[in-house]
């Protein structure tokens, strides 16, 4: 008979049953694992994974003369560390966690080891969190400014739609490549190389030099950062916790947005749309050393290999990649078309997307109870199907206040699924294949954003403002599509222990 599927609360309810029934058994119970102090011990179980307590006890005595405290290891290269270890399974790997590990305990904790498990375990999640908002800082002022920032360059509108789709393309045309990487590099190492891509990208972009290689490498970054992001996080935060965190850190950069967007439009008024892009550059640069201080080693080793798993991949994506091509056809120009709609200002046009950015921020907040009433999947269908009377409203309503009312709900209802939805498919994904699958989830829906961004171009620079009716109909068609789909996208799939 098989055993019924658990989810984290029941996994976690089943594990104190264990914990109780084993305490009970063995009431003398204590490891095998020789130590004299916690740091020793913290070591010792760091070096016993996939290995023998016996061969961890062979070789600590060596290591821990050698390196007795934190600060010693602290100060050791993983080289030197590697000798002492060397009959340990994975022990190159091993000698990198282990310096990582000292260098975190007398950065953060004075070289002691906290008696709390769950501020240890915290620390990292919030040097993530805050890297991540840095990071959407600068990105938005891209997102929303790239439009205004290319008029004032002279380029047409399809000249501009031409060049969103070179961002998004550049994340397809090294997703194969970043999927081998990544695993190889570890997480971190690849969001550092992210930040400094953005850097160099927002450089070329801002001043106006080099403006297509400049999109292109800002797309490398943002598909680095695509394919590094949601894993680390995952890896950071126990399972039971995962939308909560996700949903977190989404609204903490979503709502960077608003801050961002704000700023942008008081620049532009201020310095004109010329020059915006290039503050985007010191919030790069200042989430490079957040990431540097996060503990290495998760995400590294083999590459995934893809076979077999086509099937459930295809299905776990299909339905984002409609939605995808549907939003490509109108969200790159909102900000234009209700510019040129209502004669906006770039000040009060900068409001009115900031205003997206934290009702979308907020709505994030919400998804933990929406998935804990609805489950997972529930929520995701529900929030965005509530969103589409919204997005009518937005493309045909005469009045700019109820046009306003139609993008903050619309934009919250819809992007509120996106955490929700990362959280749900880490279910469906071994460690090896979840950077592999974000960058190809990531690449299809840049393709179709892409090709729906330079298709909208076309049109818009055949019938102008009026190209919006029909834009916003094919939008509507193809978010109705892929809600349906979301169901039968995880009926009969099985979860990944």
């Amino acid at each position: 008979m098989a055993c019924p599927k658990e989810g984290p609360k029941e996994k976690k309810a089943r594990a104190r049953e264990v914990l109780k029934a084993l305490k009970a058994a063995y009431p003398g119970a204590r490891t095998e694992l020789r130590h004299e102090n916690p740091f020793q011990l913290l070591v010792a179980t760091v070096l016993s994974a996939q290995a023998t307590d016996k061969s961890v006890n062979e070789a600590t005595p060596a290591l821990f003369a050698r390196f007795p405290d934190a600060k010693a290891l602290a100060e050791a290269t993983p080289e030197e560390v590697e000798p002492y270890i060397r009959r340990i399974g994975l022990y190159r790997t091993k000698a990198k966690n282990l310096v990582a590990l000292a260098r975190r305990l007398v950065e953060e904790y004075g070289g002691e080891v906290p008696k709390e498990k769950e501020a240890f375990v915290r620390a990292p999640v919030y040097r993530f969190l805050l890297a991540g908002f840095l990071w959407s800082f600068g990105a938005n002022l891209v997102y929303f400014f790239l439009n205004f920032h290319l008029e004032a360059l002279g380029f047409s509108r399809q000249a501009i739609g031409l060049a969103q789709a070179v961002v998004l393309l550049s994340g397809v045309a090294f997703a194969w490549p970043l999927a081998r990487l990544i695993p190889r590099v570890g997480y971190v190492r690849s969001l550092e190389l992210a930040f400094l891509l953005g850097v160099g990208g927002g450089v070329l972009l801002g001043l106006g030099l080099f403006v297509f290689p400049g999109l292109a490498l800002y797309g490398l970054a943002g598909a680095l950062v695509q394919g590094a992001a949601a894993p680390l996080l995952a890896r950071l935060v126990p399972e039971e916790r995962r939308v909560a965190f996700f949903s977190l850190q989404a609204a903490l950069t979503t709502a960077s947005g608003f801050f961002s967007t704000l700023l942008a439009g008081y620049l532009s008024d201020l310095l004109g749309a010329r020059w915006v892009l290039l503050f985007a550059l010191p919030f790069f640069a200042l989430a490079y050393p957040l990431v540097r201080g996060l503990p290495r080693g998760g995400g590294e080793g083999k590459p995934f290999r893809f076979r077999g798993r086509f099937r459930a991949w295809l299905r776990l994506l299909l339905p984002q990649v409609v939605i995808g091509f549907g939003a490509g056809l109108v969200i790159p120009f909102l900000n234009l078309f209700l510019k040129e709609k209502f004669g906006l200002s770039y000040g009060t046009t900068g409001l009115l997307f900031a205003l997206s950015s934290l009702a979308t921020g907020a709505a994030m907040l919400l998804q933990p109870f929406l998935a804990g009433r609805l489950g997972r999947l529930g929520a995701i269908v529900f929030v965005q199907a509530l969103s589409l009377p919204f997005l009518a409203a937005l493309a045909w309503a005469p009045w700019l206040p109820l046009v306003t009312l139609a993008l903050l709900i619309r934009g919250a209802l819809m992007n509120a699924a996106g955490p929700v939805y990362a959280a749900l498919v880490m279910d469906y994904l071994t460690e090896e294949e979840r950077p592999g699958f974000f960058l190809l989830e990531s690449a299809l829906w840049s393709l179709l954003f892409a090709l729906g961004s330079a298709l909208s171009g076309a049109v818009q620079e055949a019938l102008g403002l009026k190209a919006f009716d029909l834009l916003f109909g094919g939008t509507l068609a193809l978010y109705a599509l892929g809600i349906l789909l979301w169901p039968w996208a995880f009926r009969g799939l099985e979860r990944v222990d």
